[in-house]
């Protein structure tokens, strides 16, 4: 039931959603050097890391150097024990990796959550998720996506707003503050009063004082939106909902 993209040579048979840097695995000709494609595939990773709940890596420690710099987090499936070089790697990058290795693997530094966990392979590797993301939880996410804080300052806030597709925002109005939306990545629709918009990226639309609106995305990957709020007072409890997928309606 998760929605999964694999980062993976493009000539790897999958039926989750591939993204791929380099075209071929090694094993199968490739020319392209060794060590930069596997720079390159990690880079691309770590760089939409916001858009994914947790990363599975299966690369070791050559992908869990990077595990620092997002705050998504990281499980590290070992497919044996680690060599030295790699545990001592593992050991270097300190707190917040979780592992799962086969059956009595002693993991550096950490638990092997796949012996802590029941049933088969599959269903031990979704539980596993489950107990991570709801260790990691971050107050920023919501059902339909997650948002950043950029600015919040006494006579504005600025958040970056990241919608997973086909999900939407509710339908809202507020009492004491204006909304500038601007979208930076993907393809939105905005909905203000009974009218709708379509907007692309580089686009922007104004949503005045006590206006319905709500923003939706409907592409098939993450739609970005900067919000910038003007106005005397920006709390989470000047929202008035008139409807709401996840049942938070007032």
């Amino acid at each position: 039931g998760a929605k999964v993209t694999l980062f993976a040579t493009g000539d790897s048979e999958t039926s989750a959603r591939l993204e791929a840097v380099c075209e071929k695995s090694h094993g199968s000709g490739c020319r392209e050097d060794k060590i930069l494609c596997t720079g390159l595939h990690v880079s691309n990773c770590i760089g939409r890391a916001d858009d994914f709940d947790i990363i599975d890596n299966h690369m070791g420690a050559a992908a869990a150097l990077w595990a620092g710099t997002t705050s998504t987090p990281m499980l590290v499936s070992l497919h044996g024990a680690p060599g030295k070089e790699e545990a001592a790697a593992f050991g270097k990058i300190g707190g917040g990796l979780f592992f799962a290795a086969p059956h009595g693997t002693a993991v550096p530094g950490g638990v092997n959550l796949f012996d802590d966990t029941a049933g088969d392979t599959a269903e031990k590797y979704i539980r596993i998720y489950e107990k991570i993301i709801d260790r990691q939880k971050r107050e920023d996410h919501r059902p339909w996506g997650f948002y950043t804080i950029l600015s919040d300052t006494p006579d504005h806030k600025v958040k970056r707003i990241e919608v997973f597709p086909g999900q939407r925002l509710s339908l809202q109005r507020h009492a004491r503050r204006t909304e500038h939306w601007y979208v930076v990545r993907g393809k939105a629709t905005v909905t203000l009063d009974d009218k709708e918009i379509d907007l692309d990226a580089g686009q922007a639309v104004d949503i005045p004082v006590r206006t319905w609106h709500r923003m939706r995305n409907r592409g098939d990957v993450n739609m970005a939106f900067i919000e910038v709020q003007t106005g005397d007072y920006f709390g989470e409890d000047d929202i008035e909902r008139a409807q709401d997928d996840y049942g938070r309606s007032e």
